[in-house]
């Protein structure tokens, strides 16, 4: 499975030198309508094969999917264009937010979609954007409202949450994961 999905005639190419975010990037831009729909089809066809063993189909998204697109964003769209019996959605929170996405809001729009979250948080620093930009912080010392998110996730029925520290990191992983842990303990109760 490739990382990004994209319909064949806007392949992801990356050029000696390039930067791999601005190719994604530049990718999405040119994305259409059809283009998502086409993903979102792509995305239904695999979870159908992958049902049919016993598999469930899961995207996680990156800041790039909540690019507007019609009365909401590409993000909203697969959502709505995809089976539920087929295709679940791992919400990366810190790449939502980056993109100026609230994740409580998201899961609780889209209830019943969701079944994981990717559990980091973003700077102040960060500005929205969907080209793959984030400022990156450790769980609970960045903008998140993590009571409010764990509420709704909780009120949803998302159960599997995976804590990832996003690059450039500042401190040694296993310091970053002890904080990470006591903070999210002493919020999840």
């Amino acid at each position: 499975m490739p990382l990004f999905v994209t319909p064949p005639h806007l392949p992801m190419k990356l050029d000696p030198g390039e930067d791999v975010r601005k190719m994604v990037s530049g990718v999405t831009a040119r994305m259409t309508e059809g283009d998502w729909r086409w993903t979102a089809d792509y995305m239904n066809d695999k979870g159908a094969k992958l049902k049919a063993r016993g598999l469930r189909f899961g995207f996680h998204n990156h800041s790039n999917e909540f690019i507007p697109l019609g009365e909401g964003t590409a993000m909203d769209f697969l959502v709505a264009h995809t089976d539920p019996a087929l295709v679940s959605f791992q919400l990366d929170c810190g790449w939502a937010v980056a993109a100026g996405v609230d994740p409580a809001d998201f899961i609780r729009r889209h209830k019943g979609r969701v079944s994981a979250l990717h559990v980091k948080d973003v700077a102040a620093t960060n500005e929205p954007n969907v080209l793959l930009q984030m400022d990156p912080a450790e769980v609970g010392r960045g903008i998140i409202d993590w009571p409010k998110l764990l509420a709704a996730a909780h009120t949803a029925g998302i159960e599997r949450f995976f804590v990832e520290q996003e690059a450039p990191y500042t401190r040694p992983a296993l310091e970053s994961l002890r904080d990470n842990f006591a903070y999210l303990s002493g919020v999840a109760g």
